[in-house]
């Protein structure tokens, strides 16, 4: 799987906001809690791929699900929708936020080849 500029760059800000969220608040304050990220893909049948990313944290004792949403909330709510087609899910559970984050990958180029119009 490769990825291109657009995409590392909007999926590294998604997960620098997420960890500093875990660092200030969550699961990797002091003392917190427990982070679990898992990355896998799935082929989409059609020669694309689809990076499926969760973030889970747990142990952290959480504020009231509240409409205030800081940046990186609207970051993967609604940034990687639009720069990525990507489908994303991010939660304010009761002991720690869940954001699961897919980005459909269309089928790349094999190197030295042209693309036909």
């Amino acid at each position: 799987m490769s990825l291109n500029l657009e995409e590392v760059q909007a999926l590294a800000l998604a997960i620098y906001e997420l960890a500093t969220n875990a660092v200030k608040y969550g699961a990797l304050k002091p003392n917190n809690g427990r982070l679990e990220i898992t990355w896998s893909v799935v082929s989409t049948g059609r020669g694309g791929q689809l990076p499926n990313l969760l973030w889970k944290e747990s142990g952290v004792a959480m504020p009231a699900d509240t409409p205030r949403r800081g940046h990186g909330r609207k970051l993967i709510e609604s940034g990687l929708p639009y720069a990525l087609r990507a489908k994303t899910e991010p939660k304010m559970g009761n002991d720690g936020v869940t954001a699961r984050i897919e980005v459909p990958l269309a089928p790349k180029e094999p190197a030295g080849s042209t693309a036909k119009p």
